[in-house]
């Protein structure tokens, strides 16, 4: 009996680990409404997980300076993209940047999806 509590305890330790690693794998949009106004305008607002710096932040926007350009405040996390074209393209380019710093789902009205449903969702 002990074995099966002992077992049970180590699983469930397990299984809390690795829903807080992905905690720190979330980035968050303001609202669906917010979205649908930025796919017009071109300009994005979104909070990046805490773990991440403005070093890493700009070095991974560096690759993408083309498409648009990132304004990151390190003191919110707060992250502000700007389209250089407002394109299908650059919305897909800018998961890519979500990708390069390690995002792996977004967070938009309480609602957490992973990219690609972010993707057809919102960004198409």
């Amino acid at each position: 009996m002990k074995k099966i509590i002992s077992t049970l305890f180590f699983l469930v330790g397990l299984l809390s680990f690795s829903f807080s690693q992905e905690a720190h794998q979330i980035a968050t949009f303001k609202g669906a409404e917010d979205l649908a106004a930025s796919k017009t305008s071109g300009l994005y607002e979104f909070t990046l997980p805490s773990t991440l710096s403005k070093e890493s932040i700009d070095k991974s926007a560096s690759y993408y300076k083309s498409m648009f350009t990132v304004d990151f405040d390190e003191a919110s996390h707060k992250a502000t993209l700007t389209m250089v074209d407002n394109t299908l393209k650059n919305r897909y380019v800018m998961v890519r940047l979500l990708t390069a710093c390690k995002v792996t789902h977004v967070t938009v009205d309480d609602e957490t999806l992973q990219l690609y449903d972010f993707i057809d969702s919102y960004l198409k």
